[in-house]
């Protein structure tokens, strides 16, 4: 927990689009039945992904917040549970993605657009967050070639 492992994207003039995926295969945990959420996380261990353009800029992968759940979830036991509407898309209930660490999925994504992709060297940073067993084995993926760092 806390170590990190350090990966190099050479960027080449005039991209415009830059993806870095984070996966690895997690032990076997609890349910999230057992958990009683599935939104709550069940990771073993727990990886981060980190994107660092040459002007030192840091970017994290997309995350969606769990939806508002009424019921048992906010404690007030008198509260009458709800489902997540799924099936049902709208302003109101559809989360909104941001970026920030991912505590939860063992898939983790960053991309980058337009002027903020710029030539020269990229650093993908995967951190240990927590590892209750050791020596986890991840994949990184990405258009661009993902070489271990020089420096």
């Amino acid at each position: 927990t806390g170590d990190e492992l350090h990966w190099c994207l050479d960027i080449p003039d005039g991209a415009s689009f830059l993806k870095v995926a984070l996966a690895w295969d997690d032990d076997v945990s609890v349910t999230a039945d057992e958990l009683g959420s599935p939104f709550d996380s069940v990771l073993v261990n727990d990886l981060d992904l980190t994107v660092v353009s040459p002007l030192g800029k840091s970017w994290l992968p997309w995350h969606v917040d769990r939806p508002t759940i009424l019921g048992t979830e906010d404690g007030d036991p008198a509260s009458v549970a709800t489902v997540y509407p799924y099936d049902v898309i709208d302003a109101a209930t559809i989360p909104v993605a941001t970026r920030t660490a991912d505590h939860v999925n063992n898939v983790e994504m960053v991309s980058v657009k337009g002027v903020d992709v710029i030539k020269g060297p990229w650093k993908v940073i995967v951190k240990a967050y927590n590892l209750q067993i050791p020596q986890q084995r991840f994949a990184l993926a990405s258009k661009y070639a993902v070489t271990q760092c020089t420096n």
